[in-house]
C-alpha cells in the first residue's frame, strides 16, 4: 500500500509540474510574441501632399507607441508619434504625424538618397517575406528628402544604390511635421500567399539624441535589424498589374566642330523591366543612356591598398 500510495503522489506531482511549464510557456510566448496592427483597405486614395487631413486617414491602421532605444531605453518617445497605414490594390500608403516644437525641428536636406544623420526623420522597413532577415526600407525628412534601400542578412547589408519607384512629401506644420508616403506593391516582392509582412518605425529627434522604435528594442540590437520587427496583417487583394514598366528617354543637342556648321545630335533609348514573378524581375535597355549612370563615391586612401569601388 506505501509503494501504491507514493507513486501516486509522484503522478501527482509530475501532473502539477507539466501544469506549471504548460502556463509557463503560454505566459513566456504572449511576452516574447510581437505587437501587430491590422492595415484597413481604401477606396480612395489619399493626396499625396505631405498634409495627413485627408477624410481616409480618420479610418487608418496606427503605431503610436513607440519607446526610446536611445538614450533611454526602454522609455516612452519624448515626442508625440503616429504612423498611419492604409492600402488599395495598387499601393500602400503610410501617413506620419511627429508632433513636436516646429522650432526645434532639425531639417535642411532636400535631395534624395542623401544622409539625413543631422536632421530629424522618420525610416519604415517592410519584410514582405516576413522572414525576419531583409526587407525594405523607406526614409523621410521634414522637408520632403526620400531615401529607399534593400536590406538583407538582418541588417548586416544595407544597398541604398537601390531605387524603387515610388513617392513622398513632408511639411512642417504649427504642430511639428508631417509626410505621406505612397509605394506601389509592384516596388516591391512579396508573397502573394502570406498576408502579413514585417513591419519597423523608427523616429529619430536630432536635438535630443534621441531614437524611437515600433516594436521596442534593445541597445544591442543592430540599426537596421528586421527580426525583431513586428506584424502588419490583413494584407491581400494587392496586385502588381501586368507587371511591366517602360522607360524611355530622348535627349538633343547641337554638336559644332571648327570652321563646320552646327549639327543636330539625337538619341533615343528604352529602359524595360517586368516581374516575372512577385519575387523575380528582369530589366531589359536598348540604347543605354549611360549619363544617368552615378558616379563613384569619393574615398580617402591613407593605406597601402588599392581601392575598389562597386560596379555602377
Amino acid at each position: 500500500m506505501r509503494i501504491v500510495s507514493i507513486a501516486k503522489n509522484e503522478l501527482n506531482v509530475f501532473r502539477v509540474s507539466v501544469f506549471i511549464f504548460c502556463l509557463s510557456f503560454i505566459y513566456s510566448s504572449k511576452l516574447l510574441s510581437q505587437p501587430e496592427i491590422k492595415a484597413v483597405f481604401t477606396e480612395k486614395a489619399p493626396a499625396i501632399d505631405g498634409f495627413v487631413d485627408d477624410e481616409v486617414w480618420a479610418g487608418a491602421a496606427v503605431v503610436k507607441e513607440l519607446y526610446q532605444k536611445e538614450p533611454r531605453n526602454g522609455d516612452p518617445v519624448t515626442e508625440k508619434t503616429e504612423f498611419l497605414f492604409l492600402f488599395d490594390h495598387n499601393n500602400i500608403y503610410v501617413g506620419i504625424r511627429c508632433f513636436d516644437d516646429p522650432k526645434g525641428i532639425i531639417a535642411k536636406e532636400l535631395a534624395r538618397d542623401v544622409s539625413l544623420g543631422e536632421d530629424d526623420r522618420i525610416q519604415i522597413i517592410f519584410d514582405t517575406y516576413l522572414d525576419g532577415r531583409s526587407g525594405y526600407w523607406f526614409q523621410l525628412g521634414p522637408r520632403g528628402s526620400i531615401g529607399d534601400a534593400l536590406i538583407n542578412e538582418n541588417g548586416k547589408y544595407f544597398n541604398k544604390a537601390w531605387d524603387g519607384i515610388w513617392d513622398g512629401k513632408a511639411k512642417i506644420t504649427e504642430t511639428g511635421w508631417e509626410g505621406e508616403l505612397i509605394i506601389p506593391f509592384k516596388t516591391m516582392g512579396f508573397n502573394k500567399a502570406s498576408e502579413t509582412w514585417g513591419l519597423k518605425c523608427i523616429r529619430y529627434v536630432k536635438r535630443k539624441s534621441e531614437t524611437a522604435t515600433w516594436p521596442a528594442t534593445s541597445l544591442n540590437s543592430d540599426k537596421f535589424q528586421v527580426s525583431d520587427e513586428g506584424r502588419l496583417t490583413g494584407l491581400k487583394g494587392m496586385t502588381q498589374g501586368i507587371g511591366l514598366d517602360l522607360i524611355p528617354y530622348a535627349t538633343g543637342g547641337l554638336s559644332k566642330k571648327e570652321n563646320s556648321d552646327p549639327e543636330l545630335v539625337i538619341d533615343i533609348g528604352m529602359d524595360a523591366f517586368y516581374q516575372i514573378t512577385p519575387s523575380l524581375k528582369i530589366a531589359l535597355t536598348a540604347n543605354t543612356d549611360f549619363a544617368q549612370t552615378e558616379v563613384d563615391e569619393k574615398q580617402i586612401n591613407l593605406t597601402r591598398f588599392s581601392l575598389y569601388f562597386p560596379e555602377k
